[in-house]
């Protein structure tokens, strides 16, 4: 199931994590920007790796929905962040452009 859906035409949406200085990777993403038309419609996972001074990794991802029917309460997105929680290594969270 995916994490949230986004529109075809939404436009990038910036991703950021943190920790900072990993990597993000997936269809769609280029460095820290995911295009949903570069990715084109369907499901899509968001990658984030992690690698600590000490040599400890982590990668967590989110799946991401792109349609072109949002309907009329059409979402609009303007970043996207992943950081760590208790429950999990890393938590990727969308927000809604204001």
């Amino acid at each position: 199931m995916p994490d949230d859906t986004i529109c075809l035409l939404s436009g990038t949406i910036t991703v950021d994590a943190t920790p900072s200085c990993g990597t993000f990777s997936g269809n769609g993403l280029t460095t820290d920007q995911f295009d949903p038309q570069l990715s084109g419609i369907g499901s899509h996972h968001l990658y984030y790796n992690y690698t600590d001074i000490n040599g400890c990794s982590s990668m967590d991802s989110a799946l991401i929905y792109v349609t072109d029917r949002l309907g009329i309460d059409e979402l609009d997105f303007s970043k996207i962040t992943i950081y760590p929680t208790r429950l999990k290594i890393l938590q990727l969270f969308i927000s809604k452009s204001n």
